[in-house]
């Protein structure tokens, strides 16, 4: 079984920050499609959503491109900044 794990690109270095207890895989995962406006019940078909933030110190708005596959070991949902 594949574990759940957290990696970060950032300027093309690979980054692997603490990651979450695995035991909250699955709900970090819906929240994350219920946030991108994804049907949390699909598991077995590829999604794509959009997740508008607002960064209001910084005044700046972000978007969050998600796509959520399935995968050999569950799902797999990289998040790319824009």
């Amino acid at each position: 079984m594949r574990h759940f794990y957290l990696e970060m690109v950032v300027d093309g270095v690979l980054h692997e920050p603490n990651v979450p207890p695995e035991d909250m895989s699955a709900a970090i995962v819906d929240r994350i499609k219920i946030m991108a406006r994804m049907d949390t019940g699909e598991k077995s078909l590829p999604q794509n959503g959009i997740i508008d933030v607002s960064i209001q110190s910084m005044d700046k708005d972000v978007e969050m491109r998600v796509s959520c596959t399935p995968s050999k070991w569950g799902q797999a949902v990289p998040i790319n900044l824009s």
